[in-house]
């Protein structure tokens, strides 16, 4: 029993755990915390703690100052001796470095679509102003002054701006649940996503300026306004050479913009289809997967790591009996969570590395059946057996990469390696097949597998695979593990498919965000085109009906406006 001494604000996350570390998936959010007291003995135990240091820096100084003064400290560490080197690093950096290129690329995306609206509606106010000219002439003549004009046509492009920001806005607060929904859970601080005070100011704000900057143009372009031509009978909108070409431009910008989203949003998408093709290593098919925590704290019973093994052998035993379940096993890190650990390592018969160059591997804990059941490929040699006990001799499994790695012309079964946070040695007794470990994206990477009798930790993700639907299965696995001990929680409840969605899910969602925008910006590229053409076309009415008396079909008048449509569009592009 503890006491509680303590109660954080509403929202606090300590930095800690799951936030530490780059591209983990499943991000763990802190409900309780409990003071850090180190018995003696692990005072002097220089291996396989795994804390996350935080300092906070005295005002004036820097993170290369700070980093010079703990190498300097190092060399009195076991860590300086055994060749790693401490490095620091900003915690905001650390936290937020896995989304910082995602959320730049987005902004950009977001400009793009906003410049290319902002082309649109800068087209429809010069045809708007274009076809006001003789209303404007009027006012002229009538003794307004050209600052007058411009006024007035900005304070109407400001206010269309003003009005679709609010639609914007409100369609924001409507959609923010959705989008919030389509963000991965390993995005930092994406429980504050949200609309506020600062969302409306800075929304209200940039449709302020860009009803400036793009009605200022059509506004001077119009307030040059020739009285004589305009105010003559019948005279029509002017087509001058300028506006034109202002307009065409605009046009060709617009294009230019949405192809640019639109090749993003294509490289993204090959990009995602070719992840998805990645082989992880494994089959995730019909395996479901559950946490299962023992309390290793005395007064416990399971303190003791010959209860934890035995608990756990039984409750894998119970449910391979299960009808419906193919097979069953342990492990302790799931691979694609990004919660695989490394360490360094000393190969029997090798001099020891240099300074800074230790060879390191990833490792892990797991039992018998482990590879059976994610059909990861034996190699060579043999799997763990129930003869892998605590006091027979020590041995681990490693993958393809570490025996092709340090044993690149001889056999690797039968070799000796001792783990850096261990003091015997352990031989290796069989080789398997490479799978990913931390993402997809990832280079196989080193790794060794001990079996859990040897190395408890007091909690394994059980992977069953099964018949039918894995997640039926789960309220009967819940079930064994009461009626084993009803004192034991079981959480994170899933299956391998989902853990393997999730291990792409910003994949998926920068695809998704950046396809989205790259459709509404072509849609708005093509409705300013549609626009653009429309008003020549109106403008040409007359020409085309002289074309038309003098003996042109439909089809030279089409290939016509088809020509000047598809010019912009190919400069564009």
């Amino acid at each position: 029993s503890v006491q509680v001494v303590g109660v954080m604000s509403p929202g606090f996350h300590f930095p800690g755990g799951a936030n530490m570390v780059p591209g983990l998936q499943f991000a763990l959010q802190n409900d309780v915390w409990m003071p850090l007291a180190l018995t003696e003995e692990e005072k002097t135990r220089h291996g396989n703690l795994n804390l996350a240091l935080l300092g906070r820096l005295k005002p004036g100084v820097t993170i290369q100052q700070a980093e010079l003064e703990i190498r300097s400290i190092q060399s009195g560490l076991p860590l300086g001796s055994a060749g790693y080197t401490l490095n620091l690093i900003a915690l905001h950096r650390q936290m937020s470095g896995g989304v910082r290129r995602l959320m730049l690329i987005l902004l950009a995306t977001v400009a793009f679509v906003l410049l290319i609206a902002c082309a649109n509606v800068a087209n429809l106010l010069l045809t708007r102003a274009t076809s006001r000219q003789r209303e404007i002439a009027i006012r002229v003549a009538l003794g307004a002054g050209r600052l007058r004009v411009i006024r007035q046509l900005l304070t109407e492009s400001v206010l269309l701006s003003l009005v679709g920001g609010t639609i914007g806005f409100l369609l924001a607060s409507w959609g923010n649940t959705l989008l919030v929904s389509l963000i991965p859970r390993d995005v930092p601080r994406i429980h504050e996503v949200g609309i506020d005070l600062r969302i409306l100011s800075f929304g209200l704000g940039i449709s302020f300026i860009t009803g400036i900057v793009f009605g200022l143009v059509p506004a001077l372009q119009i307030s040059k306004v020739d009285l004589q031509s305009s105010l003559k009978e019948g005279a029509r909108g002017a087509t001058g050479g300028r506006q034109n070409r202002i307009r065409s431009l605009l046009v060709v910008s617009e294009v230019s913009l949405a192809i640019i989203l639109l090749i993003g949003a294509t490289l993204l998408t090959k990009s995602f289809v070719r992840l998805l093709d990645t082989q992880p290593g494994f089959d995730a098919n019909n395996v479901l997967k559950l946490e299962v925590t023992l309390p290793t704290l005395p007064p416990s019973r399971y303190a003791n790591q010959a209860e934890q093994v035995a608990f756990f052998q039984q409750l894998i035993d119970r449910v391979k009996t299960i009808p419906g379940v193919d097979s069953a096993g342990g492990v302790a890190s799931l691979p694609l969570t990004g919660a695989w650990e490394s360490t360094g390592m000393f190969i029997e018969g090798l001099p020891p590395a240099a300074e800074g160059h230790q060879p390191e591997a990833d490792y892990n804990t797991i039992t018998p059946d482990y590879f059976r059941v994610l059909r990861i490929p034996l190699l060579k040699g043999r799997q763990f057996t129930t003869q892998d006990s605590g006091s027979s001799l020590r041995v681990m499994i490693v993958n393809d990469v570490f025996a092709s790695r340090h044993f690149p012309n001889e056999e690797a079964v039968g070799k000796r390696v001792r783990v850096g946070f261990e003091n015997e040695w352990r031989e290796i007794v069989g080789v398997v097949g490479n799978n990913k470990q931390n993402d997809l994206i990832s280079e196989f990477r080193p790794a060794m597998f001990l079996p859990y009798t040897q190395f408890p930790i007091g909690g394994l993700n059980l992977v069953v695979r099964t018949v039918g639907e894995p997640l039926a299965m789960a309220p009967v696995i819940r079930e064994h593990v009461r009626l084993q001990d009803g004192e034991i929680p079981v959480s994170r409840v899933g299956t391998m498919q989902q853990v393997l969605a999730t291990s792409v899910a910003q994949q998926r969602f920068s695809m998704l965000l950046m396809g989205l925008f790259a459709g509404l910006a072509l849609i708005l590229a093509l409705v300013g085109i549609y626009g653009v053409m429309a008003y020549l076309v109106t403008q040409r009415s007359h020409e085309i009906g002289i074309r038309l008396a003098l003996g042109a079909s439909a089809s030279d008048v089409l290939r016509l406006i088809l020509r000047t449509g598809l010019t912009l569009t190919f400069a564009g592009v």
